[in-house]
């Protein structure tokens, strides 16, 4: 079922101090240090990878207001704010969607955030694709044909009506990671697959050719909510399989 928050936070801008929003009270500050940790952690085990920029400062904040602790981890999160930070330039709304494929498909992996209200706006179940794993997704490729999923940053395009009803294309931002992800037809759309009654019959979600595939009951809700123009990032988890992990990101642009 869709957990849905609801929308009673006035607007603050993603970039401001800290301050106190929807009742957040002093577990801002454990955020923080865990934050701290696992930011260490992260750099200490990337064996000479092109290091993400650090979390931008407004991060800590949106995870505890939306209350993603103990669903999201902070590592999904962070590298979600990192990139989406890094190519503010790609996008035309504040929404940032993150699937973390490093959870099993029975749980809901997806999550939209409305950066500027902070507010989460959807929950969902989410496939992976079909040979990246069973239950849980493993690896991951930008290959036509592989039937995987791919990582990283995508920009949200437009919709349209195909096979699988109302759709939505994505643009893969990173090289060699992801761009091939429209050539691949990789979109965003509904699949009774993906509905969690079928987690009852198989133990598991179903899988897509490589698509992100929501459950038909929210399919073109979340779609409207995320199309044109922000940023979708799917997180794989610290041991994903990729030959592709070694793409420089592309450069932050400059603030004016």
């Amino acid at each position: 079922m869709l957990k849905r928050c609801k929308r009673q936070l006035r607007y603050i801008p993603p970039c401001t101090g800290i301050q106190r929003v929807g009742g957040v009270k002093n577990e801002v500050g454990m955020v923080i240090a865990a934050w701290t940790i696992a930011w260490s952690l992260s750099m200490a085990g990337s064996h000479g990878r092109l290091a993400p920029e650090p979390p931008p400062e407004w991060a800590h904040q949106v995870y505890a207001s939306c209350g993603l602790a103990g669903t999201l981890s902070v590592e999904a999160f962070e590298a979600a704010c990192s990139a989406y930070q890094q190519r503010r330039q790609h996008w035309s709304r504040d929404v940032l969607t993150i699937i973390d494929y490093s959870l099993p498909s029975t749980q809901k992996r997806l999550f939209v955030i409305d950066l500027a209200r902070r507010v989460l706006l959807y929950q969902s179940h989410v496939a992976h694709g079909r040979n990246s794993g069973s239950v849980r997704a493993h690896s991951f490729s930008n290959r036509p044909g592989s039937l995987m999923s791919s990582l990283g940053a995508f920009r949200t395009a437009e919709t349209y009506q195909g096979k699988h009803g109302y759709s939505l294309r994505l643009d893969g931002l990173e090289q060699g990671l992801n761009d091939q992800a429209r050539d691949r037809t990789i979109v965003v759309h509904a699949a009774h697959y993906a509905d969690p009654a079928h987690i009852g019959r198989c133990g598991r979600l179903g899988r897509s050719q490589g698509c992100p595939a929501l459950p038909p009951a929210l399919s073109n809700d979340i779609i409207n909510a995320i199309s044109g123009g922000s940023c979708l990032f799917v997180w794989g988890g610290t041991s994903a399989k990729t030959g592709s992990c070694d793409v420089p990101c592309p450069q932050p642009r400059p603030t004016r």
